[in-house]
């Protein structure tokens, strides 16, 4: 634990590459420069959420990493049940949410190349709001954004974090074991987006249409106007049709991570 850094993930990564264990981690009470996906800055006020990164060093082959980040977010999402918060989902790729907010986020990110595999190492980095209470979260993400607190759990930090540090342990060991069935099941039990009307946003630009679920593979399928189309990576947000003619209205935005 340390009282303030710029982030977990910077931190995490400095350690894997000098040779940290799988299983090295480290928590923040502050961070000064905390993200998410695609750089997204993650909002937190110290002593507030649980910030932390974890030094992963799969093995075997490389097929199915991005899927990994599913696994790790069924278990966030399954930690946070076990201690006692009700109406936990998840919006994919990376985002766990308490109704239609967001309360954390999961950020998996490769280290070394996989050509080589006896440096390659994964940071996993899970962000969660813990003790923030309802009236304090900023106004422009009152509507979007959650924590524990504000959904009537007061739970202890160092407990939660604890919980859901050795879920993704466990997690991980189980998918380097298994692979992704187990996860792609679980994920597609706490789907809350399925049947949605969202926008994808990827390297392709935004693509729009209705959530059907996830592949095996853990992409994402939408039903466009054009047909079924399968998107691997990308942000997600959902959409409202105004009137029976009017334009889709986006009704959030992709928060960021850890």
């Amino acid at each position: 634990m340390v009282a303030r850094t710029d982030t977990t993930q910077a931190r995490a990564r400095t350690a894997a590459l000098a040779g940290a264990p799988a299983g090295w981690s480290i928590l923040a009470e502050e961070q000064t420069e905390g993200r998410g996906r695609t750089g997204r800055s993650w909002w937190a006020p110290p002593r507030t959420a649980i910030l932390a990164s974890m030094v992963l060093r799969p093995q075997g082959p490389t097929e199915g990493l991005p899927g990994l980040s599913l696994a790790m977010g069924v278990a966030v999402a399954q930690a946070l049940q076990a201690a006692g918060l009700t109406g936990v989902s998840l919006k994919w790729p990376n985002d766990v949410l308490v109704g239609d907010r967001k309360l954390a986020g999961i950020l998996v990110e490769a280290v070394a190349a996989p050509a080589a595999p006896a440096q390659r190492a994964l940071i996993l980095g899970v962000g969660c709001n813990v003790a923030i209470a309802a009236p304090d979260l900023p106004a422009p993400i009152r509507q979007t954004a959650t924590s524990c607190l504000a959904e009537g759990l007061a739970v202890d930090r160092s407990e939660l974090a604890g919980a859901i540090l050795a879920g993704c342990w466990r997690a991980q060991a189980r998918w380097s074991r298994e692979g992704m069935g187990w996860a792609v099941a679980a994920w597609r039990r706490l789907d809350r987006t399925r049947g949605q009307l969202v926008e994808a946003v990827g390297a392709d630009g935004p693509i729009r249409g209705r959530v059907e679920g996830i592949t095996a593979a853990g992409c994402l399928r939408l039903r466009t106007a054009a047909g079924p189309v399968t998107v691997d990576a990308g942000e997600v947000r959902r959409l409202r049709v105004t009137g029976s003619q009017g334009p889709a209205q986006v009704l959030d935005e992709p928060l960021g991570g850890a």
